[in-house]
């Protein structure tokens, strides 16, 4: 009878063992908070393969105000990938949509929640997934007559963040970021490289204050500010040490403008692809509400840093004071003991929260960079009193205060920050 008893409790225990997912989400809900000018942004969900074997999503088959873009082909142990879902609404107010995945590696289900509250719709937005609505009634532009057809094959529309095209009757739908095309390659995390004999460099000159001339043409287009990138030989190791980075990055609505987010994109990428293999990044964002896009992760693994970065858009309205101290709940879970553990702030406005005064936001910087967690901050706009709050807060914090104005100044100047916070010899 005991014997009887333990091989049916092993036997349950190996059921439940094999039932279990072999892909882990960094977060099962994203909630966009309160957003202006909805615009169809992608919810995205990083996750990984924990297994010891290739998977494969099953296609799905959500709700018709629903569209879910999952990673192509099989999912090699160890890879590291994303799952976009994209809402339509042709109305105001908050939602909830729910979605499950399968793979073929199990029979449970995998939830995922988007949810949130649309102000208000742009032009642009659809209002119903393209393939479902009639083509006359699949944008807000449409819908309220304000504008033209949006082009002349029926299902497509252009914006300055994303293009949408259906391809096929079916529902099929391509979507790409147009300031940076994205690769869907499957990304891993990869082992470091042999070291090679680094270059030598002269030690950097701190960035403190910079102001860059004028941008020239703010309305070029986003995709053209890309470019070529940097490589990691940009930071020799015998020169500078390993650097653990936390972006904290001012989605809010002011932050649209093409000399602000776009910039610091590009800023942002930029310094992606010049970080090591030894460092680590992660991005969290604030408007309403804050949120890790991307938990710390090692630099070697730039196509989803990338991905990520590119994903950013601007809602809502400032509310920094939560994402400051989740992202430095962040750096002091990676800390880096000899190397350079640094938030770099970027907002255009005055970072404030009413349950908290600005003295208590200096003791909490201040404190914090005695533990070796500096903060540097990257300062957009002309606000007297928003730009005098951001000094002061990269004073106490042990950082710089820094100022982008131009794709030309936007290519570097992070590097030379970063260059400077973690040079051996300052």
């Amino acid at each position: 009878m005991r014997i009887a008893y333990i091989l049916t409790l092993c036997i349950n225990i190996h059921i439940v063992s094999a039932q279990k997912t072999p892909i882990v989400f960094e977060k099962s809900v994203f909630d966009f908070g309160e957003i202006s000018n909805w615009n169809n942004p992608p919810a995205i969900f990083v996750f990984s393969n924990r297994s010891t074997s290739e998977i494969l999503f099953l296609p799905t088959f959500p709700a018709h105000d629903v569209y879910v873009e999952l990673p192509k082909g099989k999912i090699p142990a160890g890879a590291v990938d994303t799952v976009k879902i994209y809402y339509f609404t042709p109305g105001i107010g908050e939602f909830e949509k729910k979605v499950s995945l399968y793979i073929n590696a199990s029979d449970d289900a995998i939830p995922l929640t988007v949810k949130g509250k649309i102000l208000s719709l742009d032009k642009h937005a659809y209002i119903s997934c393209p393939g479902f609505a009639p083509p006359g009634e699949r944008s807000a532009a449409a819908k309220q007559d304000t504008v033209k057809s949006m082009t002349s094959a029926p299902g497509f529309i252009h914006d300055q963040s994303s293009r949408i095209s259906q391809q096929a009757a079916q529902v099929t739908i391509s979507v790409r970021i147009a300031e940076a095309e994205i690769e869907k390659d499957h990304i891993e995390f990869e082992e470091p490289d042999e070291k090679q004999e680094p270059k030598q460099t002269s030690p950097p000159v701190p960035p403190m204050d910079v102001v860059a001339p004028a941008i020239q043409s703010p309305s070029a287009p986003a995709e053209s500010m890309y470019g070529s990138v940097p490589s990691d030989t940009l930071l020799p190791e015998n020169l500078y040490g390993p650097n653990n980075i936390i972006f904290l990055i001012d989605v809010s609505a002011s932050m649209k403008k093409p000399d602000k987010l776009p910039l610091l994109k590009l800023s942002m990428i930029n310094l992606a692809h010049a970080l090591r293999n030894i460092d680590r990044l992660s991005i969290i964002t604030y408007s309403v509400h804050s949120q890790v896009m991307l938990p710390s992760v090692t630099a070697n693994n730039k196509k989803i840093i990338t991905q990520i970065i590119d994903s950013l858009t601007a809602r809502g309205y400032t509310n920094g004071v939560k994402g400051l101290q989740t992202a430095y709940e962040i750096a002091e879970q990676n800390f880096v003991p000899d190397g350079n553990n640094q938030i770099i702030l970027a907002t255009d406005g005055l970072f404030n929260n009413p349950g908290h005064s600005e003295k208590e936001l200096f003791d909490l910087v201040k404190e914090k960079s005695k533990n070796n967690i500096i903060l540097s901050v990257i300062g957009f706009g002309q606000d007297k009193s928003a730009l005098r709050l951001m000094k002061q807060m990269a004073k106490e914090g042990s950082g710089s205060f820094i100022r982008i104005t131009n794709s030309e100044a936007a290519r570097q100047i992070l590097i030379d920050e970063i260059k400077y916070q973690s040079a051996f010899n300052k």
